[in-house]
């Protein structure tokens, strides 16, 4: 079956978050609500929970709602062979070789149809299609196909700086259809695109979630200490999902290359796995799993049941402040919303080459840049050793992400978004 599922969501107050808002972005917040009011905006993607898009999608479609926009969120409900065939495509835009047949091209346009076919159903004065899943919808609403139509728009979250190329050219005809394509970063542009279609928003969290709400340390230590860790020894975290890009052998062996100087050192990979649309995370889990095993200081987390009655975002929340040190050493990242809820928490993070990491760490400065497992390992063991750095470390981190990455900040890029797409 084919369809695309109503999200159902928790109320957002934007009095709740007046604070997070500068002077003159209030004035623009209440600017653009009067002229937005009453617009029914829709989102949609693959997954109602798990990965970046989510996170973002549950605190701003109900803001948008609290300051007077229509606005929904639908999540595809489709066969397991198409996010098989999406997770291929969402590699191969990373950079991986194209390998998909023509027969599993022909099953993700024959579902695109269908989920087309769905949203032709759907009232909306502005439609944002998120990622590479359900891009091709636009076909049916190509203004060859129907003048008149309500403006759409992509928003593609991952990197697209070395996609396969073949890959691209598939997508293109796509991409180049819709009025704006928004992307993370300006590196992540494709060529062919109109100057006027392109739109950069990074992404942003939400400060009062229950993820970012910052625990105090001793019960975040609690936390750990129930699921096996133990909070006196040194603990290094990555929270991810057990992707090929996320990196996670490379940050076992890290892991591996600290601890010939930190012998009592601990790792946690937390990495719960929700979102329907990444079959490939059980088969990278089994590797890690593979490489790890027989370690008992290495605490692998994939499912709710190992958490002992914590709810996830509570215990991603008390991972990130209670562990010593945080990674992100992706090789490939759209942004890296899990580094920046540890910046936002005092962390001390280190990160991967990832152009979406590197836009967030200043290196030295709020974290560090790690381009190899040796160099993260060396910076592993100083900030381990010089809690002074630490917090140094931690307290840029935490101004960073207040100045430009937060949810707030991004409320106000999307209204100027939709403004611009229905009367630019």
């Amino acid at each position: 079956m084919v369809r695309l599922n109503k999200v159902k969501l928790a109320e957002r107050s934007i009095r709740d978050y007046r604070s997070f808002f500068s002077t003159d972005e209030q004035k623009s917040l209440h600017a653009l609500s009067a002229s937005l009011k009453g617009k029914r905006v829709i989102h949609v993607n693959a997954a109602p929970v798990g990965g970046g898009v989510a996170e973002i999608l549950k605190t701003l479609v109900p803001l948008q709602r609290d300051i007077g926009l229509r606005s929904d969120w639908y999540a595809i409900e489709a066969p397991k062979r198409f996010f098989v065939v999406t997770k291929e495509i969402h590699n191969g835009l990373q950079g991986k070789r194209f390998t998909l047949k023509r027969s599993d091209l022909a099953h993700y346009l024959s579902v695109n149809e269908k989920l087309a076919r769905e949203l032709a159903k759907i009232n909306f004065d502005v439609a944002v299609i998120h990622d590479p899943q359900p891009m091709a919808v636009i076909e049916t609403f190509h203004p060859s196909r129907r003048k008149g139509r309500p403006p759409m728009i992509s928003r593609t979250h991952i990197d697209l700086s070395a996609p396969d190329r073949r890959l691209l050219k598939f997508l293109k005809p796509y991409l180049t259809a819709y009025e704006k394509t928004v992307f993370s970063l300006q590196s992540f542009v494709p060529r062919g695109l109109r100057r006027d279609q392109i739109v950069i928003i990074p992404p942003g969290i939400d400060p009062l979630n229950q993820k970012n709400r910052v625990f105090p340390l001793a019960k975040a230590k609690k936390i750990i200490k129930d699921v096996g860790i133990d909070p006196k020894r040194p603990l290094m975290a990555q929270v991810s999902r057990f992707d090929p890009w996320k990196n996670p052998l490379g940050v076992v062996e890290a892991y591996r290359r600290a601890t010939k100087e930190i012998p009592d050192l601990q790792l946690a990979l937390v990495g719960i796995r929700r979102a329907q649309d990444d079959p490939e995370a059980v088969k990278i889990f089994h590797e890690v799993q593979s490489a790890t095993q027989g370690d008992k200081d290495v605490f692998l987390f994939t499912s709710l049941d190992q958490l002992k009655g914590h709810a996830n975002d509570a215990f991603v929340n008390a991972v990130q402040v209670g562990a010593d040190v945080i990674l992100q050493l992706s090789t490939r990242e759209g942004f890296g919303l899990t580094a920046t809820e540890a910046m936002w928490k005092g962390a001390s993070v280190i990160g991967g080459p990832a152009a979406g990491i590197r836009s967030q760490i200043t290196d030295g400065v709020d974290g560090f840049i790690a381009k190899t497992p040796k160099v993260a390992a060396k910076r592993i063991v100083s900030l381990i050793s010089d809690p002074a750095l630490r917090r140094k470390i931690g307290r840029a981190a935490h101004a960073s992400v207040l100045r430009e990455h937060l949810i707030t900040r991004q409320l106000l890029d999307h209204l100027r978004l939709y403004k611009d797409a229905v009367w630019g």
